[in-house]
């Protein structure tokens, strides 16, 4: 037996045979908590249960006395420290020694180190399997203590995770979560209401709910980053759980006995008289279902300029906005700002000279002097009902939010055709992909090559956080796998508590643009290949994904760990 494993053993030994004589429910009715006929009910209860139950949690269960009251009371009767950890500031150099997986699985936090002993607050101090795998991680002679559960909950997830360390609006969520789980009956609406509130408030533009297993698991999607919230307390029963995941339907408008198969609904939520409302999503799992809640209706017009074009972009592409025909298209995957980018090209054009019209599902903004459809099927208003009427609406300009299909490409096509300007969006990982994209769509290739002006793919990647913006510290091995001068300065991040101690802060915009010439319509025309477009569209000097990121790396906008990806 090794020294660590027989120090952890008779450690576990010493707080097992420190006990007093007086039992927790004596300390209770002798301290004025409980009335001793309310013990001799429990006792009573302890008997007759078939689990083994603990006198505390029995009385905890019936609302007659709080987890720290008993725990205070346990410490006492051990021997043992009883730390107060909610509101204890820990320094980082004391945290980094007990590893974040072990904390976050074991319940286990350090609070402070003196003379080579670690003291640590810990959900069971007298696990000795627990106690022994400490001492095999950990470097130090360990000094257990004891904490309320979802205190020391709290604490372990302010010290591990960035997010809940930078934000105090998530201990506002703890907190207000960690109450309505404290008032009986449990409010599973509450709950998601203020899940909602909390995504708001820190401007998620997404909030990724998972029930499995029993379990949930809460995500938000912040300025392009996922990041995880933890929950308050590590004893959310399933039974609520189920709760929450019931009520997420209802408030949805999901049919809950239809669960294995994907739904597509809505939920709402009023916020200070502002209409919060999502699009909900889900996917049934293995053991469970996934709900993916796309807020709406918050996005943020930019200016043009505010895009990421290079100069050179901006030159080719804003005259295309002044002619009264052609085809502009935004290509990229989901999330990656098409939208945002549709709204900035309408924005350079005079609407109050042309009838702007934009058929849009979801509307994420409103736009002055355009008329916008928000598409909706429940009441009649589809997609193509939409199309439809437009064409005798006058239009000069119209925006058809994305091209999902054969009959909204075909109408962009012949909208061009007839004498329209028409801008829209298209699922494809890049430019030149696109063209092929539309022709497998069943567009004429002629009809394509005539309508056709311009296509922009882009991508966001994460910006450094200006508030932490400094040199890298690995410039010269970056430079070398770039290919970049060695002595090019590069820029990073150290992280601080504006970006959640990321190094990263808001979102930047690579694109890839296509303007299309007289040889790239022959070419259309003919039958383009992949190669042959790109290497057209490269001789005429646009520039891939790539060299637009190594270009806005040199500029300090991105770390250069962003543009390996596309390398």
């Amino acid at each position: 037996m090794s020294q660590s494993t027989s120090d952890s053993d008779s450690m576990a030994d010493d707080l097992t045979n420190r006990k007093t004589e007086r039992r927790i429910g004596e300390m209770l009715v002798d301290d004025g908590l409980v009335k001793q006929e309310q013990v001799d009910e429990a006792l009573e209860e302890q008997r007759k249960s078939k689990v083994k139950k603990y006198l505390g949690q029995i009385l905890m269960r019936h609302g007659l006395v709080k987890e720290r009251d008993v725990f205070k009371r346990l410490s006492r009767q051990r021997g043992i420290a009883f730390h107060e950890v909610r509101q204890r500031q820990i320094p980082e150099e004391i945290v980094a020694k007990i590893p974040r997986d072990v904390a976050l699985e074991y319940g286990v936090l350090p609070v402070d180190y003196q003379d080579g002993e670690l003291f640590v607050s810990m959900e069971d101090p007298f696990n000795r399997n627990l106690l022994r795998l400490l001492s095999r991680v950990i470097p130090a002679k360990i000094r257990p203590g004891i904490a309320p559960r979802d205190d020391l909950h709290f604490a372990i997830n302010r010290a591990y995770n960035n997010l809940l360390k930078s934000n105090p609006l998530i201990k506002d969520f703890f907190d207000g979560f960690a109450y309505l789980l404290s008032q009986p009956p449990f409010d599973a609406d509450k709950v998601i209401d203020l899940v909602l509130a909390m995504a708001h408030l820190l401007e998620a533009s997404d909030i990724h709910l998972t029930f499995c297993g029993g379990k949930i698991n809460i995500v938000l999607r912040i300025q392009g980053m996922l990041h995880d919230i933890p929950i308050p307390t590590r004893r959310l029963e399933p039974d609520r759980v189920t709760q929450l995941h019931n009520a997420m339907n209802i408030r949805s408008g999901i049919v809950a006995s239809k669960r294995r198969i994907p739904h597509v609904g809505r939920i709402e939520l009023e916020i200070n008289r502002e209409k919060l409302s999502a699009r909900v999503s889900t996917l049934p799992l293995l053991d469970g279902e996934r709900y993916v809640l796309r807020i709406t209706g918050r996005l943020k017009i930019m200016d043009f300029d505010q895009i990421g074009f290079s100069r050179q972009d901006k030159d080719r592409i804003l005259p295309l906005l002044k002619r009264p025909t052609g085809l502009i298209l935004i290509a990229g995957p989901g999330g990656s700002g098409k939208t945002t980018t549709l709204y900035a090209l309408l924005n350079r054009i005079p609407t109050e000279a042309r009838n702007v019209i934009t058929v849009e599902d979801p509307v994420e903004a409103r736009l002055q002097n355009v008329s916008q459809v928000q598409v909706d099927p429940d009441h009649g208003t589809t997609f193509a009902a939409a199309l439809e009427a437009i064409s005798n609406q006058d239009a000069d300009v119209i925006m058809i939010h994305e091209l999902l299909d054969r009959d909204s490409a075909r109408f962009a096509v012949e909208s061009v055709l007839s004498g329209h300007l028409v801008l829209s969006s298209v699922y494809m990982e890049h430019a030149a992909g696109t063209i092929l994209r539309l022709l497998s769509m069943g567009i004429e290739p002629f009809a394509l090559s005539t309508a056709l002006r311009l296509i922009i793919a882009q991508r966001l990647v994460p910006g450094i956080c200006l508030e932490c913006h400094a040199p890298h510290p690995k410039s010269a091995e970056f430079c070398q796998l770039l290919k970049l001068p060695e002595e090019t300065p590069l820029y990073t991040g150290t992280g601080c508590k504006k970006c959640f101690f990321s190094g990263r802060s808001g979102l930047v915009t690579l694109v890839e643009t296509i303007v299309v010439d007289d040889e790239l319509r022959d070419i259309i025309t003919a039958g383009p290949t992949l190669t042959g477009i790109v290497k057209h569209v490269m001789q005429k000097g646009s520039r891939n994904f790539r060299q637009d990121a190594l270009a806005k790396c040199v500029e300090g906008k991105i770390a250069p760990e962003d543009v390996i990806i596309y390398s």
